[in-house]
């Protein structure tokens, strides 16, 4: 089990009201790699093919393939964007794409 692995199982079972932005770094990597950038300023775009073909694939509304997670001070991520990609992870996982 990688250090990604732990940390969205250790997420999902109890999610933070924060977190530090270089773990929130661990999964963005092992779940999207080469699908977010980190944009000028305090945010990060993750823009994900995968979920674009589950999307329209199994026709979930209110998901969307782009979602952005800012960064509070520039070193923390708030638990409502944890959350809400542990959700996109949840859906690739489930899906196996």
């Amino acid at each position: 089990m990688t250090t990604a692995d732990k940390l969205y199982s250790e997420w999902l079972q109890n999610p933070p009201t924060e977190a530090r932005f270089r773990e929130v770094k661990k999964l963005l990597d092992y779940y999207f790699p080469g699908e977010w950038t980190e944009k000028r300023g305090s945010h990060i775009v993750v823009k994900s093919e995968r979920l674009k073909e589950l999307i329209e694939k199994e026709n979930m509304p209110g998901i969307t393939w782009i979602f952005t997670i800012p960064r509070k001070k520039g070193r923390k991520v708030k638990g409502t964007y944890i959350k809400r990609l542990l959700e996109y992870i949840q859906i690739l996982e489930e899906s196996s794409i």
